[in-house]
């Protein structure tokens, strides 16, 4: 990562390229928040170490988010980014092998409240920010 000082160092062409992926990062988080900005629920984790024991083989996973509704229930959310969202990103994040693992460590660290694991796809190219849970 560079510092503020590399940054006003760099050459103007670069300096151009950090500060528009600056205001476009900028602009996802505003639409974001707008989006989402009352949905209730309770933060449990934050890029939270999950450990599983398989078979005598130990899997460690770091979960972005980790939240709960308020019935209770207990999600484990990826967050995804992508420069074009298609129909077919539900379908492949559903079968990988990180989401299966995922599911496997919810349901041993939180039991029957785990409610399953949640896709947190967001869009973000010149033009088009978008975001679905699928």
């Amino acid at each position: 990562m560079l510092t503020r000082t590399e940054i006003e160092q760099a050459p103007p062409a670069a300096s151009k390229t950090w500060q528009s992926c600056a205001d476009l990062a900028k602009e996802v988080m505003v639409n974001y928040v707008s989006k989402y900005a009352f949905e209730r629920v309770k933060v449990e984790h934050v890029e939270e170490v999950f450990r599983l024991d398989i078979n005598g083989a130990p899997i460690t996973m770091r979960v972005d988010l980790v939240v709960s509704d308020s019935a209770g229930r207990v999600y484990m959310v990826d967050h995804k980014t992508t420069g074009r969202m298609t129909a077919n990103h539900p379908k492949f994040y559903g079968i990988s092998g990180q989401f299966l693992a995922y599911g496997l460590a919810g349901k041993l660290a939180f039991g029957e409240r785990y409610g399953g694991t949640m896709l947190n796809l967001i869009e973000c190219r010149e033009g088009s920010i978008r975001f679905d849970r699928p």
